[in-house]
């Protein structure tokens, strides 16, 4: 697998990781591995089984599809800003309220 991938993999789940404020060696005891082995995965160094990748998702109570959900993981604030910008001036003005409604419900949930 590309170093590239496996990086955006770890990276995705350190965020739900830390999102449940969860240290390295908390997700491990709960997902039968070690804190040296989530701290390679999550570093790009090393990339788990499929099994180990559920434990992991199972850990966290969450889809295992969301470590793969590494769309525009990378950017920055500002430069996320600047492409939802670029692409709401393409919209329709129906497209545009439609946009905002799904804001709305993200905002509240």
């Amino acid at each position: 697998m590309n170093k590239n991938v496996r990086q955006k993999i770890g990276l995705r789940i350190r965020m739900v990781r830390k999102r449940q404020k969860l240290t390295q060696e908390n997700l491990a005891e709960k997902a039968g591995l070690t804190g040296k082995f989530i701290g390679a995965i999550e570093r790009g160094e090393s990339y788990p089984s499929f099994a180990k990748l559920e434990s992991i998702a199972t850990a966290l109570e969450c889809d295992l599809r969301h470590f793969f959900e590494i769309d525009y993981i990378e950017e920055s604030k500002q430069e996320l800003n600047k492409l939802i910008q670029k692409r709401i001036k393409a919209l329709s003005q129906d497209d545009r309220r439609y946009i905002l409604k799904i804001m709305d419900w993200l905002a509240t949930r």
